[in-house]
């Protein structure tokens, strides 16, 4: 999964809109994980290809995986806001994408989880 690719495909899944300043916060890991969660939820129906998928279930399961347990609690406000400032969810989603893919450890972190998305695939 390309960076170019994966930020065409978050731009597309998400409505092409952007939008000012929000709750939504893409420095922030937990807001990343629900925004690409959410977007990888929906693939299906937003009509993803299976390659955009996968890479929504590589960004997802990299911030997941770096937040604490305690933050979860902090998720449905994330959720309120993306649902105040839906507009806003593309632009997010691709400046998640560009901070994992800007992160030396996502790569190594693709590399290891694309083979259990591939496990999950052909249950």
């Amino acid at each position: 999964m390309n960076k170019a690719y994966l930020g065409a495909t978050l731009f597309v899944l998400a409505g092409c809109a952007s939008a000012s300043a929000s709750a939504i916060n893409p420095a922030d890991d937990l807001h990343c994980a629900i925004v690409i969660r959410t977007l990888e939820r929906n693939a299906d129906q937003l009509g993803a290809n299976v390659n955009a998928r996968k890479g929504l279930y590589e960004l997802q399961t990299w911030y997941f995986s770096k937040i604490k347990r305690e933050r979860l609690e902090e998720a449905q406000g994330v959720v309120e806001a993306m649902k105040r400032y839906p507009a806003e969810v593309s632009s997010v989603g691709q400046k998640c994408s560009d901070r994992a893919f800007g992160d030396p450890g996502f790569s190594r972190w693709k590399s290891f989880v694309s083979g259990d998305y591939d496990r999950k695939a052909m249950r």
